[in-house]
């Protein structure tokens, strides 16, 4: 799968996502004036992608078409900004995906957010991912739970004072500290050709001695 900006030409795609009444219940139409984003017609769809550009525009949002490479279809789109509020949704990235309903498997909606969700927090300059999942969501839940996302008891205020339930949420943690990737060969090359030939430091701490020459003040690993 790939993301990109909604096109035009994705109407006839897209028209099969947003009139399938199997996914329009799973979607999040919180704080959107009553949109439900049921869809039955090309000239919906199209009113929407020229929504949706324009708040582009306006730097309010990004929307991006879900696209099948394989296929080569769009299979539905993503959503997303950077929230700002009084509720205990602040600093926060809001997620929003529709998806055809038969992609709304959890394998495949894994596969749809990870290359997202690895950068999502410094794109949107956020503390937490927010994403709406009703209860009936089963698969969607499975995926979001994958990627370290709890059930928040919090509830989203809208513009007029609406209050909406069932985020999960993601909080931006230091866990690649706590639990640090191993090194591939070519990744251990790369450093110590830099370290050592190019800064020319030699370290004066060993695996069995890891007592550092100096303090840090964050969580730290040793590597062999």
């Amino acid at each position: 799968y790939s993301l990109r900006i909604v096109e035009r030409s994705d109407c006839d795609d897209l028209l099969k996502v947003y009139s399938d009444v199997k996914s329009v219940r799973l979607f999040n139409s919180d704080n959107c004036y009553g949109d439900d984003f049921f869809y039955t017609t090309k000239e919906e769809i199209m009113n929407a992608i020229d929504f949706w550009l324009d708040k582009y525009g306006q730097k309010e949002f990004v929307r991006w078409s879900v696209v099948d490479n394989t296929k080569k279809e769009v299979i539905g789109t993503i959503e997303m900004f950077h929230r700002d509020a009084d509720d205990a949704f602040t600093n926060c990235g809001l997620l929003r995906l529709d998806l055809r309903s038969d992609y709304e498997f959890s394998t495949e909606i894994t596969k749809i957010l990870r290359p997202l969700l690895n950068v999502a927090f410094s794109w949107f300059d956020c503390d937490m991912i927010a994403t709406k999942a009703i209860s009936e969501a089963v698969e969607r839940i499975s995926a979001l739970k994958r990627f370290g996302f709890e059930k928040s008891d919090e509830k989203l205020i809208g513009h007029d004072g609406t209050e909406y339930g069932d985020y999960y949420v993601r909080r931006k943690t230091i866990s690649a500290w706590e639990n640090p990737p191993l090194l591939s060969t070519e990744d251990e090359k790369l450093f110590d050709n830099f370290l050592y030939k190019e800064l020319r430091f030699h370290p004066s701490s060993y695996e069995s001695d890891p007592i550092l020459p100096f303090s840090l003040n964050r969580p730290f690993t040793v590597y062999d």
